[in-house]
């Protein structure tokens, strides 16, 4: 039983990685706008005219602030669609929202916010809790503190 538990699991996180972040690809670069491989080494970092840094490496790309660029909205509302489990277009359980919360920062390579806290963070909610595509964008990018500007 628990290893059909386990495999459950790592199917679902092999699926994530291979269709939203790390398999995923639409001519070089994946759904999110990630690119990675362990051909690809760390290059130069350079400043693009809006302030962003421009980083040709795996990893989470950031603005001027330090802070993470947003997805698209396409690629959003495709992870969301995703975990839409029940069709509903909206999110209404803890479980639906903390899944696509790892999904959103696997994909995106966001490794420095911890499992633990992203836990922590959804039990927090309140039990009720029901989030539309814009509710869920808008509490995802204020609680982790994204940029206000997007991926090209």
């Amino acid at each position: 039983m628990l290893r059909s538990l386990v495999g459950s699991e790592m199917c679902i996180r092999d699926s994530i990685n291979a269709e939203y972040g790390r398999g995923f690809r639409h001519g070089s670069r994946d759904l999110m706008g990630c690119e990675h491989g362990k051909e690809e080494k760390q290059t130069e970092v350079s400043k693009e005219t809006d302030g962003s840094t421009k980083n040709d490496s795996a990893g989470p790309k950031k603005d001027g602030e330090g802070k993470y660029l947003r997805p698209t909205d396409a690629a959003f509302l495709k992870m969301f669609s995703a975990f839409d489990t029940n069709d509903s277009k909206t999110l209404r359980t803890k479980d639906e929202i903390r899944q696509l919360t790892f999904g959103i920062l696997i994909a995106l390579e966001i490794q420095d916010i911890k499992n633990a806290d992203v836990k922590e963070i959804v039990e927090d909610l309140p039990e009720d809790t029901v989030l539309s595509f814009q509710e869920y964008k808008d509490w995802l990018f204020t609680t982790f503190n994204f940029s206000d500007k997007t991926r090209d």
